[in-house]
């Protein structure tokens, strides 16, 4: 953390507001919050949104479900909104990453990480390789 160049009051604020955003939409007995939001070389932006509910063997696909209901929609924006904000405030300071993947455990523990490899294709191979890592 001490290598941390972000406002880290501001850091933290966007790291909080992003675990709000994803809390509406959460039904009880979920587990873990895992968001992933990818910056190609075209600067094309993605957002993989899952939760693991407890008693369920797999994630639930939040931009999935979202193409049959409304449901999640406001959530989705908002984490994209807040993600492209967070990018932003970490330009700033020459922190230009392209993937940060958030986890948000059921004890509202969370965990950032982010890439930095130039994304040339969001493709499906580049997905799997993803969702491997972090849909464990």
């Amino acid at each position: 953390m001490s290598d941390i160049r972000e406002n880290k009051q501001a850091l933290n604020n966007l790291m909080q507001k992003i675990g709000n955003a994803v809390l509406p939409v959460l039904e009880n007995g979920w587990e873990k919050v895992v968001i992933g939001y990818f910056i190609e070389i075209s600067n094309v932006t993605h957002l993989q949104f899952f939760v693991l509910n407890k008693d369920e063997d797999d994630y639930s696909d939040l931009v999935k479900l979202s193409w049959d209901t409304e449901r999640y929609d406001d959530a989705i924006i908002n984490i994209e909104d807040l993600c492209k904000e967070l990018h932003t405030l970490c330009k700033q300071v020459n922190d230009s990453w392209t993937s940060f993947s958030y986890i948000l455990e059921g004890d509202g523990t969370y965990n950032a990480d982010y890439g930095y490899d130039d994304i040339e294709s969001y493709d499906s191979r580049f997905i799997m390789e993803w969702q491997s890592k972090y849909l464990d």
